[in-house]
Order: C-alpha cells, then structure tokens, then sequence
C-alpha cells in the first residue's frame, strides 16, 4: 500500500512539474493552453468516469451470480 500511494505521489508531482513547464514554454498563448488543458482534463474525467461505471456494472452482474443458490449458479467465465 505504501508503495502504491507513494508511485501515486510520484504521478501526482510529476504532472504537476510538466503543466509548469508546459505553461512556461508552450508557444501557444495561456488562454489558449488553459482552455486546451481543461478541455483535456475534462474529456479525461468523463472517460474514467464510464470506465468505473462499466467496471462497477460488470462487478455488480458478478455479485449477483455469486448470490444465487449454489445450484442454480451459472458458472462464472474463465480468465477473470
């Protein structure tokens, strides 16, 4: 765990040192860099937000078959 939230940190630092230096040296104005970045960001959250939703949709199904009674239970798929 601590490794995790430490690589996290690490990510976290780092994109904050290239927004700097992308600001500082893009050739674009800061407007236009703004308004890419956070169009960027945007379209970047919207995705993960539909990969949690389908990611939480297919652990829910999974749930729901572990739930049923043992002999009515379908066998799960392989590979997962």
């Amino acid at each position: 765990m601590r490794k995790l939230f430490g690589f996290l940190v690490g990510i976290g630092m780092g994109g904050s040192v290239a927004a700097l230096l992308v600001l500082l040296f893009a050739p674009t104005s800061g407007t236009q860099l703004r308004q890419r970045l956070t169009a960027g960001y945007r379209a970047t959250l919207e995705e993960a937000r539909l990969a949690a939703q389908n990611r939480r949709e297919e652990l829910e199904a999974e749930l729901k078959l572990l739930q049923t009674r043992p002999k009515d239970r379908p066998q799960l798929p392989s590979g997962k």
